[in-house]
């Protein structure tokens, strides 16, 4: 059954102390910001006590028809009491970014209130009982919801210091919210005692409404504050429904937990398991099941679909031209990428007497067999990883009708947890598919023997666990005790390895993005018309990425950065780590001088003196053939999945093989003069190894690349200003309208400065070459015409400022930038096989 949507109701009183004010907003910020993010179909509505100029700015919703007999006495009372002193800003809607900038004007009230004196404070005070709030909010949930189906709640911020006027009214509003079926949480602000008063109040959910009355009576005895606290406990008591008085601070609390979503336990599939001989029945459900980002449509703003036409590139010869070759589509062949290799899929003919038959390639290399589930080996639970489990999980159980085949399935779990061990298995989920490794941990609970089955996020993660025990490779004490100390301090807890309340990071960073987004649309909304508007957009712009970077590093998955939640956990035993990494000294086998050590040494030191005597001035592209064949990135694949953020590729890496295509094989002459020894192979990487990890990102351009520059190596600096380059057309590529051309045109001038210094005009010349096309290309037009050339002013490199460029004057720079380079388009065959559009190059 459907779940019904949910109609909320935030009444909040603005004679709260400032402080407790703050955090009453903040908390209605952020429900109003995850329902906007999860729940876009709920609906919101503000309720505002104590306040006189709300109602001028904002709409008053006060004025609404009554049909309840019951409130019908009171009407009178309302229009002339609530009108007022009570206003209602937002109507019970769905929420939208008006409801933020409601909460953003009465925040800057709050603060200009600071300001004042104290005697004005009070001049301005506008005190409204709880009652009299509560009426209200039941004419804004009426008006709405009374005919509909809704799930309904009210949440009432209040310190209830102020006496109630109407208290014979009490019924008739317990009554409305039961006829509505609507749920009361009142957030009580410095309430006294709110526990005890929930287990007191048991006493009074037996009891009638003259029993109630009585029990009211009887508490005259006792201050204002602390009868209208009991007062609220009783009608929450009442009502039903989960109602309940919480404090400020247990409010706040379950607002910031991360979001999770219950998953029904679901059948999904029967598989065979296999542990040496022993075969069993097993059974496979849904526990946990990892979230995605949420799909966009490909559609225009204007409700356009974006049409998709492929095309394929080649690469030119001679890797001048600006725009690579198309090619038709007889031209190329399949291919599939294994690792670094890239294997083409052609047809293999084979002739006898008789006929002659066609096999392809792409046949023998699919993996054939049936649906499976096989135990590869046992490792130590204490290897396992806590984030293997962050993903989807499931369950395994025996079938229901094997009674021999679940007390062998209990006699394997019981096992597993006796020794403390986890299986690793080869899941294959149906016939001839791919298959996949996976993680098999034994549940701890005694009631039920079931196993967690997981999948690797990497086949990489089988390296770090031991299978099996070696004799001959044995430890001394002193390492023994080492490793055990290690292993004690980063033991996690039997509650990381359950899967209930495991979250993804890319969701959280994901949100986290909206948020700031949201906040930043109320900021911009309310700084038209100023004269500084430019100004404070650009200091917000700031402040968005600082805040921005502050999430994605609490969240990320680089644990030893600032703010992350696992970075206590790996300071702790930092000093430990390097005690081990002290001990345990990498020595390299002097006898293993191969041939393979020295072609490496030669390769990298050849590499070194190339670069250093020759540069191409021509702009190269990193998206090169060497790219599309083989795989040069050597980082360490991610262990979670990492945050949707544009950064540099992974071809952007300068390692030996694609330093040396990029000369054009002009280093192969010296590779074979150059000579190293091995001392002299460690120097060098020692002094590189500082600047090989540093990179041109997208979120700080200029900094990370004024941060390679201060780096002595020649490489670094040369892969500095490709990177940027290759920065800048990222940034391009991605920008919504205008919103990344300040960045992009900064670095261009950054690039212009630099190829000027160091006298490379040529480069510069290409690179402003190629950013007009891809402008052009990518519908970024104004972007060249208004920013670059208009508004800053950059132009190409003449001979005037610099000897080394091939622009001679003024005249020249403009025939070179306006000559026509277009490609006339392809000439398409009419028929056309539709397993072709799956080709690869």
């Amino acid at each position: 059954m459907a779940s019904l949507k949910l109609a909320s109701v935030f009444a909040v009183d603005l004679n709260c102390p400032s402080s407790s004010l703050a955090v009453v907003i903040d908390i209605c910020r952020r429900a109003v910001e995850t329902a906007m993010l999860l729940a876009p179909h709920d609906e919101m509505g503000l309720v505002l006590t104590g306040t006189n100029s709300i109602n001028t700015v904002h709409r008053n919703n006060n004025n609404n028809n009554d049909n309840d007999s019951n409130m019908d006495s009171n009407s009178n009372k309302n229009d002339t009491c609530c009108n007022h002193y009570i206003s209602v800003p937002c109507a019970l809607a769905a929420p939208t970014v008006d409801f933020l900038e409601v909460l953003k004007h009465i925040e800057e009230e709050q603060q200009q209130r600071q300001l004042e004196e104290e005697e004005e404070k009070e001049k301005e005070k506008h005190e409204v009982d709880f009652l009299e709030t509560l009426r209200i909010c039941l004419q804004v949930m009426r008006e709405r919801t009374e005919k509909k189906r809704y799930e309904r709640i009210i949440y009432l911020f209040t310190d209830a210091h102020i006496d109630v006027k109407e208290k014979s009214d009490i019924n008739n509003i317990l009554e409305s919210f039961k006829q509505l079926d609507i749920s009361l949480v009142v957030v009580g602000i410095n309430f006294s005692d709110i526990h005890n008063n929930n287990n007191n109040t048991d006493d009074y959910e037996e009891k009638d409404n003259d029993t109630e009355d009585s029990n009211i009576c009887s508490l005259e005895h006792l201050p204002v504050k602390q009868q209208n606290e009991k007062v609220l406990h009783i009608m929450c008591d009442a009502i039903g429904n989960d109602s309940v008085v919480v404090c400020l601070e247990e409010a706040l609390q379950s607002v910031m937990k991360p979001n999770r979503r219950k998953i029904a336990q679901r059948s999904l599939l029967k598989v065979t398991l296999t542990v040496g001989d022993v075969r069993l029945a097993t059974q496979f459900y849904t526990k946990t099941r990892e979230e995605r980002l949420p799909a966009l449509k490909r559609t225009t703003a204007e409700g356009l679909e974006v049409g998709v036409r492929t095309l394929y590139l080649g690469l030119s010869e001679d890797n001048t031209t600006p725009s690579p070759p198309l090619l038709q589509q007889k031209d190329v062949i399949k291919g599939f990428r294994y690792g670094r290799t890239l294997i083409a899929c052609g047809g293999i003919t084979t002739s006898s007497s008789t006929e002659t038959t066609t096999t392809t390639k792409e046949e023998s290399l699919k993996l054939n067999g049936t649906r499976s589930l096989e135990a590869l080996g046992f490792v130590p639970l204490k290897q396992v990883p806590p984030y293997v489990l962050m993903g989807g999980v499931n369950v395994i159980t025996p079938l229901a009708d094997d009674k021999i085949g679940a007390k062998g399935f209990r006699s394997i779990v019981q096992a597993m947890v006796a020794l403390d061990q986890a299986m690793i298995v080869r899941f294959v989920r149906t016939r001839d598919a791919n298959p996949v490794l996976g993680l098999c941990v034994a549940s701890q609970s005694e009631k039920r023997d079931v196993l967690f089955f997981s999948p690797l996020p990497y086949a990489e993660e089988v390296r770090s666990f031991t299978f099996s025990n070696f004799e001959d490779v044995c430890c001394t004490d002193e390492e023994e005790k080492l490793i055990a100390s290690l292993v004690e301090d980063m033991t996690v807890d039997k509650s990381v390895f359950r899967p209930r309340e495991t979250f993804n990071p890319v969701l959280q960073q994901f949100n986290d993005m909206l948020r700031i987004k949201l906040r930043a649309c109320v900021d911009k909304g309310r700084s038209e018309g100023k004269e500084t508007a430019i100004e404070e957009e650009k200091e917000k712009e700031e402040e968005e990425e600082v805040s921005l970077l502050d999430h994605l590093r609490a969240t990320s998955t680089v644990f030893g950065s600032s703010g992350n939640r696992l970075e206590e956990l790996l300071s702790s035993v930092q000093s430990k780590l390097k005690t081990c990494s002290n001990t345990f000294v990498f020595e390299a086998n002097e006898n293993n001088n191969n041939n393979n050590n020295s072609k490496s040494i030669h390769s990298f030191e050849a590499v070194r003196k190339a670069f250093a005597l020759k540069r191409k001035d021509e702009f190269h592209s990193h998206t090169n053939a060497s790219d599309v064949v083989e795989d040069t990135s050597t980082q360490t694949p991610s262990t979670v999945a990492a945050a949707v953020v544009v950064g540099t590729s992974s071809s952007s890496s300068y390692t030996t093989d694609a330093a040396v295509k990029r000369m054009g094989g002009s280093v192969s002459s010296s590779v074979a003069t150059v000579a190293a020894d091995t001392s002299s192979f460690k120097d060098t990487i020692k002094s590189t190894v500082d600047s090989i990890h540093l990179h041109v990102t997208t979120v700080d351009p200029i900094g990370t690349f004024q941060q390679m520059l201060q780096s002595h190596d020649v490489i670094v600096v040369q892969r500095a200003v490709d990177e940027l380059a290759e920065v800048i057309f990222k940034l391009l590529r991605h920008s919504v309208k205008d919103a990344q051309y300040t960045k992009c045109v900064n670095c261009v001038e950054l690039l212009r400065q630099h190829c000027l210094a160091t006298g490379e005009a040529n480069y510069f010349n290409n690179f402003m070459l190629r950013l007009m096309l891809i402008s052009y290309e990518l519908g970024h037009k104004t972007f060249w015409t208004s920013v670059v050339l208009a508004e800053r002013g950059i132009r190409l490199i003449t001979r005037c400022e610099c000897p080394k460029s091939t622009i001679e004057n003024e005249a020249a720079a403009i025939a070179f930038i306006s000559q026509d380079r277009s490609i006339p388009n392809p000439i398409l065959e009419e028929n056309c096989n539709d397993d072709v559009l799956e080709m690869i190059v």
